[in-house]
């Protein structure tokens, strides 16, 4: 027999909360909502783009020490193809 924890809406840990306990086998865990377990150290919330869309130079995402709220998503690379007198040309990314 399968046993089922659900926890629905958010749960917020601070840093001096404890969280315990263990899945054993034939049992699952659903958490639903927003999780966030806090550490001893205040991070900035992270207020960058989400959403990327590669270049052909670097990007950084200043993300270290930020608290994200969601998952970034790094959107396909752009390709075209282009015919001329002397066959195709590709070009990969964006400027």
């Amino acid at each position: 027999m399968q046993q089922l924890i659900e926890i629905t809406g958010n749960v917020h840990i601070g840093h001096s909360a404890i969280l315990t306990g263990e899945v054993l086998t034939g049992q699952s865990m659903v958490i639903t909502g927003n999780l966030i377990i806090g550490t001893d150290k205040n991070h900035d919330k992270y207020d960058g783009d989400y959403v990327i869309v590669p270049k052909v130079y670097e990007q950084i995402l200043n993300t270290d020490d930020k608290l994200m709220t969601d998952d970034v998503t790094v959107k396909e690379i752009t390709y075209t193809l282009t015919s001329n007198e002397k066959g195709w040309t590709a070009q990969i990314g964006e400027v």
